[in-house]
């Protein structure tokens, strides 16, 4: 039954292909970053966003809607909610991953247009847009009272074209803003508070809200959770559409095993 997958009988420099295709399946397996949440946005029909990975689904609410893989979002009234919240804490080591498309150019100031984060006088953390720029906020500690912290990126990813944004987080209560693969800005993600304190964590529970009556306008696809600061090599995964997914180098392996051997 299993006679094909034999590779006595190939060539020399097909067993060598065989070999550099065994290694980069072996690669592409053990490399992979530990993925928490994925909210693809590729459902067809209804309101619900599903996480993929995680189970924390989201619900869209006032006219936003799903087309093309994405959600769609007007800026008036349209944002998602997940069933609970996911807190990412600023001494761990974690990755969000987001893709943005749209003309939200707006928002100055401590603000800005949020794309993932979390509601009103909780918001201690988001991944936003201001005036086009992809921006992480956190809250510092300033006395009795959070000061504001920006890590702002320098290109502007508010031209209706797809962006890959990308928060890196370190255990050291450092940050990477990382726009299409390109690390734009890095610096201290320290949040207020004690450890013991919720205000600690990045609160992740809502796509394009911040502030209550604040929504932000354009298209999100993709946006992934990962317990891991990706390296550059995993973030280029991320970016590029044509890199093959484990699996797909495993395929490639059989099939060529399988056809090496019909023309012994």
């Amino acid at each position: 039954m299993y006679k094909f997958l034999t590779i006595s009988p190939l060539c020399g420099y097909a067993k060598k292909l065989l070999l550099v295709l065994c290694f980069l399946a072996i690669f592409c397996v053990t490399t992979q970053a530990v993925e928490i949440h994925r909210w693809k946005f590729d459902e067809t029909s209804g309101s619900t966003v599903y996480d993929s990975i995680g189970g924390v689904h989201g619900t869209m609410y006032g006219g936003a809607y799903l087309s093309s893989g994405a959600g769609q979002f007007d800026g008036s009234n349209d944002y998602v909610q997940l069933n609970q919240t996911i807190r990412l804490h600023d001494e761990a080591n974690w990755t969000i991953s987001v893709w943005y498309k749209g003309l939200a150019n707006y928002g100055t100031g401590t603000g800005g247009a949020t794309l993932v984060g979390t509601l009103g006088s909780s918001w201690w953390a988001s991944l936003n847009l201001v005036e086009g720029k992809a921006k992480y906020l956190h809250a510092t500690n300033n006395g009795y009272e959070p000061g504001w912290d920006n890590l702002i990126g320098t290109s502007n990813v508010a031209n209706n074209q797809w962006h890959n944004i990308i928060i890196r987080n370190y255990s050291n209560r450092t940050a990477d803003v990382i726009v299409d693969g390109v690390v734009e800005v890095s610096g201290s993600s320290l949040l207020a508070g004690t450890p013991s304190q919720d205000i600690m964590s990045f609160r992740l529970d809502y796509f394009m809200m911040g502030d209550p009556g604040a929504y932000t306008s354009g298209a999100l696809k993709d946006v992934r959770v990962f317990n891991h600061t990706l390296s550059n090599a995993e973030i280029s995964t991320i970016t590029s559409v044509s890199v093959p997914e484990p699996a797909t180098w495993i395929s490639m392996l059989l099939v060529l095993v399988y056809f090496l051997r019909k023309k012994q």
